[in-house]
């Protein structure tokens, strides 16, 4: 799976360098409690960093950035709602202690919690329980897993974790389906649909449907891998299927040599 593409499909929370006037409006109007809850702030640059990581915990979904990661027209719109010094905005990055001090306090006025190893393991039953059971596609269901942190006030983990817990839910249900499925066929039919993809040493039942790449490029090489896989996650415990994406890989490899870094 490339990612890097997903990472764009999915709903993970991301703010455009520009945001347009209807954006900072949204990120920078503070309701009277939350200026209630900045002002206790002492100083003028803890009430910029409180309003800035409230803001931004709401938006994100977690607290894994720095001021200087957030666009530099929400900074100054900041200051201004805050009645504050526009130099406030050139503040790009904070030492670890002050951030901590900052987002703790903005935990306990927002009510959301650190994301803990405990969590995945809850999620991973909801998951597998509700969307993974419904969906093939990893898409919807990495969205259903950041809605449920989101719902449950738990700081979202990076997006390569929000993916493996996509990928296991859906290995989990789609191992769920294959022995539900396997309980209802006879030894017989179990043993004619074996026979099918394992021929031995003989040729494939499906020998006549193979080709060869056409015109193998990264994107085509990546394509085909990805397909392997998918039918890997669904029926894993089949040895041919291992074979058959350790072959494929082997083979794009070889392939891949003529490509410079770059290109891939």
């Amino acid at each position: 799976m490339n990612r890097s593409i997903e990472v764009v499909r999915a709903i993970y929370p991301r703010l455009p360098d520009i945001p347009n006037q209807h954006t900072l409006t949204y990120l920078t109007t503070l309701e009277s409690k939350e200026r209630a809850f900045i002002d206790k702030a002492k100083t003028p640059r803890i009430r910029y960093l409180r309003a800035l990581y409230l803001k931004g915990l709401h938006y994100f979904g977690h607290s894994r950035f720095s001021p200087g990661d957030l666009p530099r027209p929400m900074r100054l719109k900041m200051t201004e709602e805050l009645g504050e010094d526009k130099s406030l905005a050139d503040i790009l990055k904070i030492n670890p202690a002050e951030k901590s001090k900052v987002v703790i306090k903005v935990r306990e006025f927002t009510g959301f919690k650190r994301y803990f190893r405990v969590d995945r393991s809850i999620v991973e039953s909801h998951l597998v329980q509700g969307v993974a059971a419904e969906e093939g596609n990893l898409l919807p269901i990495a969205n259903a897993t950041i809605q449920w942190f989101r719902n449950q006030f738990i700081e979202l983990p990076e997006f390569g974790f929000i993916m493996n817990i996509a990928e296991r839910a859906l290995s989990i249900s789609n191992t769920n389906i294959q022995d539900r499925l396997f309980k209802r066929l006879d030894l017989k039919t179990q043993n004619k649909l074996d026979s099918l993809l394992d021929s031995g040493a003989g040729p494939s039942p499906f020998e006549h449907l193979k080709g060869d790449a056409k015109n193998p490029t990264p994107i085509t090489i990546q394509a085909e891998l990805e397909r392997v896989r998918q039918t890997f996650v669904y029926i894993p415990e089949i040895h041919m299927l291992k074979e058959l994406f350790r072959r494929k890989v082997e083979e794009f490899a070889e392939i891949g040599k003529q490509y410079t870094a770059a290109e891939l």
